[in-house]
């Protein structure tokens, strides 16, 4: 019992480290930058904001703030169903079934993006 209870501790941890902020700068000039985050969450805000502040101790503008596209995701979705139709052999000398695999494919194409920053020493 208590390994297992050690290994879920674990995995639950290194879930939640997973889960940390990530922010990178895409664009450095003297004086300002562009951050992008994957999402526009609180945590991944936070260390934009640490970033920003890091590099201008004395203070910062964010000029703009957008969505930008960075890609596009395609899935495909495949779904396969046998059916069987049993024959009556009445009409013929031999009974039997035909059997028919209907197969729908789905595709669908999103576009992926990032949350950017634009901002500029104070």
């Amino acid at each position: 019992m208590q390994r297992v209870s050690i290994g879920l501790f674990l995995l639950i941890g290194a879930g939640i480290a997973g889960c940390s902020g990530t922010a990178r700068h895409i664009l450095q000039t003297p004086e300002g930058g562009v951050i992008a985050l994957p999402a526009n969450t609180e945590l991944n805000r936070r260390k934009a904001e640490e970033m920003m502040t890091a590099r201008f101790p004395e203070g910062y503008v964010i000029e703009r703030e957008e969505e930008h596209v960075v890609g596009q995701i395609t899935t495909t979705h495949d779904d396969a169903r046998k059916l069987t139709e049993e024959l009556d052999g009445a009409k013929k000398k031999t009974a039997g079934s035909l059997d028919t695999t209907l197969t729908t494919r789905t595709t669908s194409t999103s576009n992926q993006t990032e949350y950017r920053i634009t901002y500029r020493r104070r």
